[in-house]
């Protein structure tokens, strides 16, 4: 007796479809990806975050590890982080941990973060999971008078994700970046980041410049990021940030995003911490102005060390 199977009662035409719909799906899910991640990269610090991400010129300690590495020579610190952030739109959950040292050796900063990332990226009949770990270290150094300064760094960052049914990353690549300032007031930043090409999905190649004004407790910054890889064409991200400390304590952040890269977002930021001499704790905030649900949330704690 002959069985009958799906071949014998569908046409071949059907399974092509069915296939073809199946990679489209995977390929548009992953566009979304390539969308949401452009816009910051997983475990970057919650500081930079209520800033706007406009860090590339004034980004000290644990921000300057993610966005531009010269800045983590920019303050004398010894500074351990632990936090946390949820992304609603692919419901993104990060867990992080950075520590920079820029004290032990006043020559030479040294910075390292880990980062565990476990996300649901919408896509086809059902989400696609993204998951696995982040891993990134890096050396900065500089000279400094009482009117110019000039800092330099370098790192490297390894990737180990998996993602569904996509071919998976497991690679290294390499951030580099400058930071000049000017009476210890205004700073001018630049910044090249995944400089080896392995995933331009996961690791697209930036180039990022930031200015910085400081005025007491008071800074503004500028960042433009211009991505090379996730789109179809060179795009760029244009980011504003305020901060201000009252009483050397409390630390109030304001930023807006221009986005131009995949979903041509605008994006509002807001932040708080709290500093002390031995801790401190920062919450921040980023919103999509059009639609409610695209935010993310973030909190993290900070020991510093003598």
């Amino acid at each position: 007796m002959k069985m009958c199977g799906l071949s014998n009662i569908m046409p071949l035409s059907f399974f092509k479809d069915v296939k073809a719909m199946k990679i489209s799906a995977i390929f548009l899910a992953f566009m979304f990806l390539v969308n949401e991640a452009s816009a910051r990269e997983d475990g970057a610090s919650v500081r930079a975050l209520g800033m706007g991400d406009a860090v590339q010129a004034s980004g000290i300690g644990t921000s300057g590890l993610f966005f531009n590495p010269a800045g983590m020579a920019l303050m004398m610190q010894y500074v351990i982080e632990t936090g946390y952030s949820y992304t609603n739109s692919i419901t993104g959950h990060v867990f992080n941990v950075s520590v920079v040292d820029s004290s032990t050796n006043p020559s030479m900063a040294a910075g390292f973060a880990y980062s565990y990332v476990n996300s649901e990226i919408p896509g086809g009949s059902s989400p696609i999971e993204r998951n696995g770990h982040l891993f990134r270290g890096a050396l900065a150094t500089g000279f400094r008078d009482k009117t110019f300064s000039l800092y330099v760094g370098g790192g490297l960052k390894y990737l180990s994700l998996d993602r569904g049914e996509a071919k998976g990353v497991s690679a290294a690549t390499f951030d580099a970046g400058a930071v000049v300032g000017v009476n210890d007031q205004f700073f001018i930043g630049v910044a090249g980041q995944n400089l080896v090409d392995i995933n331009k999905e996961e690791a697209p190649r930036l180039l990022s410049a930031g200015a910085s004004f400081r005025y007491e407790t008071l800074t503004g910054s500028f960042g433009a990021i211009i991505d090379f890889d996730s789109d179809v064409e060179t795009a760029a991200q244009y980011m504003f940030g305020l901060e201000f400390i009252a009483m050397d304590t409390i630390a109030v952040r304001a930023g807006f995003q221009m986005d131009r890269v995949g979903q041509d977002e605008n994006r509002v930021t807001a932040g708080i911490g709290y500093i002390s001499r031995y801790v401190g704790f920062d919450v921040g905030y980023m919103q999509d102005i059009k639609t409610a649900e695209n935010y993310l949330i973030a909190s993290a704690i900070k020991f510093f060390l003598p």
